[in-house]
């Protein structure tokens, strides 16, 4: 088991590397993420959706990136700009109510 797992740590430690976000720093990674959010918010505006009334792809992509944001076991800086955003959170539940409407939200 153990030697399963150190495989798979170093596979992933050299994934995150090779692709790029390992050689930042956590404030770098996190300055980052914020400019994503910040430009999500920015495109949303009050708008229902990311490009208006109705849902596109971006926002079926977009909803589940943000959901698994705020669904991460542990506290992150990055959950709680988008947990503590009212905007975002309406957000969130009206794509899940369009993209999984039989999954129960909250």
């Amino acid at each position: 088991f153990g030697f399963v797992t150190r495989a798979v740590r170093k596979q992933a430690i050299a994934q995150v590397t090779a692709q790029g976000m390992a050689r930042h720093t956590d404030s770098e990674r996190l300055k980052r993420c914020q400019k994503d959010i910040l430009a999500i918010k920015d495109t949303l505006g009050d708008q229902r959706f990311l490009f208006g009334d109705n849902p596109t792809a971006a926002d079926a992509t977009i909803v589940p990136l943000l959901s698994a944001i705020t669904n991460i076991p542990t506290q992150t800086a990055l959950q709680q700009l988008v947990a503590q955003d009212d905007g975002l959170m309406a957000y969130i539940k009206r794509g899940k109510k369009v993209f999984y409407p039989d999954e129960v939200t909250s």
